[in-house]
Formats: structure tokens, sequence, C-alpha cells
């Protein structure tokens, strides 16, 4: 496969990401003004607990199989026989699972409805294919197909969703767009599999990997959603409200840069499989400057236009959200370097052992600190607990391929972009003194930031620049 085929899928990713960051900008402001921050909790309180569940119903498996299918990507037939093995050792698990959960949903009060919608999750997460496709390095199929369902349920959102009173409609739309997106994909699986004798194949052969991943797999639950979980049960819905705009405000921020960590990870597996190791070296260097690069300007940028970003984009009933905010925006810096080198780098190693200390440790991080400042902070300890958990993950992953990725570098990487933040945090800040307001005096602020930083990046003649320009050509 050419070299080319990277940028192709790092390009449809992205182009997927900017779609659903509009969609985001869209529908989170709308959603926001009319449900408010309590239905927007409830929503999010019990979105977390289903997610652990679907979770368990494939084994945290999908990083696996896309691992799995990269492996014989070349071979038809090999990756066939590999599609339905974890397909059935999926459905297996699911089967198990589901019972579980209606035993939770029976017994789950005034969330009862919204926990019977949010099965239809369960459901597609085992119908869920895109494995298949991202092992194959095929990414505009899932881009075309999940664009177009995340553009209906956008539209169908404006259209149902029009009251306070719509939070079931809401869910409904959700948890229907997630099932009919997962379930298309199987239209496109004929041209690319073929028949395979049931006798060949081996299920159970993927129970021991699957289960080694998904104890790291359960970890990064517990420190992305647990905090919800805990938050609504010692805080009430309106925190999981504020603190879920928050966190989804940042990661809204991250999706160029975690674009870029979905497409290495199957290249990566290939340059192992064929002992292309200075290659693999070079793929994860320029990601990791790619990604402080983006991270450092986003980090600064939200903490500099947090507070005028709230009111205009998420409402005023949302300004408990403006502190969150500050907790919270070094997440770009720190998810996006995780992303780059964990997932991505610490699987294809086969170093499972590593990536599960450095996420249960994270795990074991963030729940103490929720259950010791939630109760006294509400969601501000929720976040701070956040930030701890990724600073931790993120270092103890650095640490884990140093003998791939030069902390040096990485160091002066986040020296060099830091700076260039930091100047352009002074620029906008400056310019919130301009006689401007609402959503000018924002659109103002933006605009200066992104100046300023492209100039200096020009000034100092930025290498990543020319790799950009070069890597899009």
């Amino acid at each position: 496969m050419k070299t080319k085929s990277i940028r192709k899928n790092y390009l449809y990713n992205v182009t997927y990401q900017c779609f659903l960051l509009v969609v985001s900008l869209l529908t989170i402001p709308y959603v926001s003004r009319v449900l408010g921050p309590d239905n927007v909790g409830q929503y999010s309180f019990v979105q977390s607990i289903a997610d652990l569940f679907a979770l368990g119903a494939v084994l945290g498996s999908a990083t696996y199989a896309m691992q799995e299918v990269a492996h014989v990507q070349t071979d038809r037939a090999a990756a066939s026989r590999v599609f339905w093995e974890i397909f059935l050792f999926r459905l297996m698990t699911a089967s198990v699972v589901c019972i579980a959960y209606l035993c939770v949903a029976a017994f789950s009060g005034r969330y009862r409805v919204l926990f019977w919608i949010q099965s239809m999750a369960l459901a597609a997460s085992v119908l869920d294919v895109s494995w298949f496709f991202q092992g194959l390095e095929e990414f505009r199929l899932t881009v075309v197909r999940s664009t177009a369902v995340k553009g209906l349920g956008m539209a169908a959102i404006f259209i149902f969703v029009r009251t306070e009173n719509d939070l079931i409609p809401y869910a409904l739309i959700n948890g229907v767009a997630v099932l009919a997106g997962n379930a298309s994909l199987w239209l496109a699986l004929r041209r690319r599999i073929v028949r395979t004798p049931v006798r060949s194949l081996r299920v159970l052969r993927h129970l021991k990997p699957a289960l080694s991943l998904f104890a790291p797999a359960l970890a990064v639950w517990m420190y992305t959603l647990l905090d919800k979980t805990i938050l609504g049960i010692f805080s009430g819905d309106a925190q999981v409200g504020y603190y879920t705009r928050a966190e989804q405000i940042v990661k809204i921020a991250l999706t160029v840069i975690t674009s870029l960590g979905a497409v290495l990870l199957p290249r990566i597996t290939s340059c192992l499989h064929a002992g292309r190791q200075e290659e693999m070296r070079s793929y994860i260097d320029r990601a990791v400057r790619f990604s402080m690069m983006l991270g450092m300007p986003l980090a600064f940028g939200i903490a500099s236009v947090a507070d005028k970003l709230v009111p205009i984009f998420l409402g005023e009933r949302f300004l408990p959200s403006i502190p969150l905010l500050y907790m919270l925006c070094p997440l770009p810096v720190l998810i996006g370097t995780a992303s780059i080198i964990g997932t991505p780098l610490l699987l294809p190693l086969g170093r499972y052992a590593h990536y599960s200390r450095c996420v249960v440790t994270g795990a074991l991080i963030n729940m103490t600190f929720n259950l010791l400042l939630v109760g006294r902070f509400a969601a501000l300890g929720v976040a701070f607990g956040t930030l701890m958990a990724e600073s931790t993950v993120t270092l103890l992953e650095m640490r884990s391929v140093r003998d791939h990725l030069s902390f040096r570098r990485t160091a002066s990487y986040f020296a060099r972009y830091g700076a260039m933040a930091l100047g352009m945090a002074v620029c906008v800040r400056m310019s919130a003194r301009l006689p401007l307001t609402g959503v000018a005096q924002l659109a103002v602020m933006v605009a200066v930031g992104m100046a300023v930083y492209a100039l200096e990046l020009l000034c100092v003649r930025d290498p990543a620049v020319a790799e950009a320009r070069r890597f899009l050509k």
C-alpha cells in the first residue's frame, strides 16, 4: 500500500470530524437552550451507564479487531475468516451483557424510559463493523455513511426537539441514528468478504486477547465516563449537564488531532508486521509534533475565550461551565499526545501490559479524586480528577514508548509550541478590550488568535508547516 493512502485516510477522517464539528456547533447550543442543564444531565448520566454495558457487550474489542484485520488486510479469505470469528464472538458476549442491562433498566426508577431507549446502544455496538473497514484502511466508506446518518439525525433534532419536555424524542433520535449508521455498513460487506466454512472458524481464540484489552478499556471508561455517573449520584443532574457541556467543548477542539491517531493504528500495525521500524518511528515523531502544534493553541485558546464563549454558545443557564473549561483546557495537549502514542503505538508493539497499567492507574487516580472532591466541589472536583488522570496516563504512556519516542524531542515541541500559544493568548485577551460585544467580540478574538499563531509559525519557519503542505499536496 502506498504512503499516499495514509494522507487520503487522514483527510477522510478529518473531513468527517470537521462535519461532526459543524453538527456539534449547531446542535449543542440549540439542545442546551431547549432542554436545559437538568435534561442534558439526565441524558448524559444514563448514557454513561449504557456505554459501560455497550463496552462489556463487545469486551472493548474494537481496537483488537482492527489490528487483527490489519494483519491480513491483503488476504481476502483470511480477512473474511477474522471478520466472522470476531463478529460471532462479540454476538456471544453481547447476549450475556444484554440480560444484565435489562435487569438494570427494569429497576432504574425515573430514568427507566431513557434506559430502555439507550438499549439501542447495545444493539449498535454488536452491529458495528467499522473496525473491519478501518483494518482494511478503507475510511472513505465509513465516513460517507456516517456523515449521511449524522446529517439526518441533526435535521431530526431541529424538527422534533422543540421544548424542554422533548428529552425522550432527543434520546430516540440519537439512538436510532447510531443504530442505523452501524447497520448500514453491512450493505458494503458483500464485496469485501467471501464465504467461510464454519469448521474453519475458531471463535474462542479471540477470548484471551479480548479480555486482556477489556481491563484497559474498562479503565478508560472509568476516567472518561464514570465521572458523570459519580457526579449524577452525588451532585444531581444539573451538575452533570454543566460538566458534560464543558467537556464537549474541549473535545470538539480535539477532533482534528485524534483523527490522526485513528488512521495511524492500522498503518503502524502494518509497518511492524513488515519490519519497517524506522518508517514507524518517523510516523510517530511527526505525529507528536503535529499534535503539539495544534494542541497548544487549542488549550490556550479555550482558556482565553471561555468567559465569552459559554454565554454565547450554551446560554446563560450554563455559566457554571466557565470554571470547568478553565480546568479542562489542557486536555487538547494531553489527550492529543496520548491519542498518538497510546493505542496506535503501544498495542501494535504488543505492550498490552504497559497499556493496561497506564490506563488503570489513570482510572484509579480519577476515581480517587472524584470521590474525595465531588461532595465539596461538585463538577469542579470531577474536572480536576479528569485533569489529573489524563496527565498521568499521558506521562506513563510516554515512558512506556521511550525506546521509540524521544522524550527530549517531545519536550522541545511542548516548549516551542507552548511559548507561541502563550503569546497568542496574550493577544487574544488584549483584543477583548475592543469596543465589541457578543458574537462579534468572540469572532474577533478567535480571528486574532488564529492570525497571530499562524504568523508566529511562519516567522520561525516551523518545519511542521512545510511538512503539512507536502502532506496535503
